[in-house]
């Protein structure tokens, strides 16, 4: 393997509405944990590890207040830095219903300022929800969404997903330099569901209970699946 660090950006989408504040209280345990055990791996695989964090609700409670996303943050360097900036996430009352905007939040990830990983690394994506996702565009007459650089449905996001260089994103266009580890619930609610994102390429699956929360999530899950990215990219 080259000596040069593998460049791996994480970006955290984060469910931000009130059955979420148990695992939002948890960040300031979950995201250490997670930088560990990446970390843990350094002696085979030198990484350059940056965070970012991306956190969404539902337009039809909060407006132009549903998304809010960090700057990357350098690791460990921005460690205090980024739990400084978890501190401030809000829950408390938000949300309308389930489902919530959660595709939303993944486009905004989408669209992150991603380092070129070559020759090796990823852009990792680790959506985060105990809930289904809204549709898209349903909330296109709420105040705040925009509804114009949003994806007019779940095909041309995917389309988007699968070749991101189409339409100039820094998302790599190589699948193998990309994955979305979902920790969503399975099955369907009424109309809503995360099947169709499951269908999409590069994408991990982590079932959690609808309408529960994600404290059993590990962290360790997390890391090892996107170690298990890199290690399947990587030569020796």
């Amino acid at each position: 393997m080259s000596d040069s660090k593998l460049k791996l950006d994480i970006v955290l989408v984060i469910d931000a509405t009130d059955s979420m504040g148990p695992f939002i209280d948890d960040l300031h345990d979950f995201v250490p944990a997670l930088y560990g055990r990446l970390d843990a791996a350094r002696e085979t695989l030198p990484l350059s590890v940056r965070i970012r964090i991306v956190d969404f609700a539902d337009y039809m409670s909060e407006g132009d207040d549903t998304l809010h996303e960090s700057d990357f943050f350098e690791m460990p360097e921005d460690m205090d830095k980024l739990l400084a900036y978890t501190s401030y996430i809000r829950y408390d009352m938000r949300g309308a219903d389930m489902p919530e905007n959660a595709l939303e939040g993944l486009w905004l990830a989408m669209r992150s300022d991603f380092r070129t990983p070559t020759p090796f690394g990823a852009h990792i994506i680790v959506m985060l929800t105990d809930a289904m996702p809204l549709r898209l565009q349903e909330r296109a007459d709420c105040i705040g969404y925009d509804s114009e650089n949003t994806p007019s449905d779940i095909q041309e996001m995917e389309d988007i997903w699968n070749d991101p260089g189409d339409v100039g994103l820094s998302l790599s266009g190589r699948s193998s330099h990309r994955e979305l580890i979902l920790c969503a619930p399975g099955g369907r609610q009424g109309d809503y569901t995360w099947e169709e994102v499951m269908d999409w390429r590069c994408v991990e699956h982590v079932g959690v209970q609808n309408g529960g929360h994600l404290l059993d999530l590990s962290a360790d899950t997390v890391a090892d699946l996107i170690l298990h990215k890199l290690t399947a990219d990587c030569p020796e």
